[in-house]
C-alpha cells in the first residue's frame, strides 16, 4: 500500500503482495492470501494486464464464495465491477454489482453496500437509464456520507459525472426532480432500485 501510495510502483507492490500472498499461504490462512491475490490483480490492472487482472478477480470471487468468505467475495465482485466499467462493459458491469448488491444486502454488510450502491449509477447513465442512474447516485451519495464518512474528491467528480451524463438524457430541470427522490428513498427502497433498473 505505502508503496503505490507514495511511489506508484505497481510493480514493486505486485512483487511484495506476492511475497505477502506466499506467507499467508504457507500459514495456512487462505482467506489472507485469496485478498493478496486480489490486491494483486489491482496492480495488474494498473499495469494494463487487464485480462490476467479480470481472470483474476472471476478466480478470488469463485473462491471466496466456494469457502464461504463474504468479505472477499464482496471485495472481488467490486473490483470486477470497477474493470468491467473501465472497459466500458456497462452491461456486464451492472450485472456484477447486482450479484454484489445482493451479498451485501443478504448478509447486511453495511459497508459493502456502500460500495455496491455507489458502482451502479455510471453503468446506469450509459445504458440510457438516466431516471434510476439519478435517484441512485443521489442515494449512494447522501448513504456514504452518513454511514462511512466524507467523499473524496475524486468521489464528488464522480458523482457530478453521473448527474451530468444523466441531466443530458432528461434534462436539468428532470433531473433536479429525480435527485430530489432519490435523496428520500429509504435503504430498502434503493437496493430494489438498483436491482431491478
Amino acid at each position: 500500500v505505502l508503496v503505490t501510495r507514495l511511489r506508484n510502483d505497481w510493480v514493486a507492490s505486485d512483487a511484495l503482495l506476492a511475497q505477502s500472498q506466499a506467507l499467508w499461504q504457507a500459514l495456512g490462512a487462505h482467506g489472507k492470501a485469496l485478498a493478496r491475490l486480489r490486491n494483486r490483480g489491482q496492480c495488474w490492472l494498473r499495469l494494463g494486464r487487464v485480462a490476467e487482472a479480470q481472470a483474476c478477480f472471476e478466480h478470488c470471487e469463485q473462491q471466496a464464495a466456494a469457502d464461504g468468505n463474504v468479505v472477499e467475495q464482496i471485495d472481488s465482485q467490486l473490483s470486477l465491477s470497477t474493470l468491467l466499467a473501465g472497459q466500458r462493459q456497462w452491461a456486464a458491469a451492472l450485472q456484477v454489482d447486482r450479484r454484489c448488491l445482493q451479498l451485501c444486502w443478504q448478509h447486511w454488510h453495511r459497508h459493502g453496500l456502500g460500495y455496491a450502491l455507489w458502482n451502479p449509477p455510471l453503468a446506469l447513465a450509459r445504458l440510457r437509464r438516466p431516471e434510476a442512474a439519478l435517484q441512485l447516485m443521489a442515494f449512494a451519495q447522501a448513504y456514504w456520507e452518513g454511514s462511512v464518512g466524507a467523499l473524496s474528491t475524486a468521489d464528488r467528480r464522480s458523482a457530478a459525472r453521473v448527474r451530468r451524463l444523466a441531466a443530458v438524457q432528461v434534462g436539468h430541470a428532470r433531473a433536479d426532480r429525480l435527485w430530489a427522490q432519490g435523496l428520500a428513498l429509504t435503504l430498502r427502497d434503493a437496493v430494489a432500485l438498483a436491482l431491478q433498473a
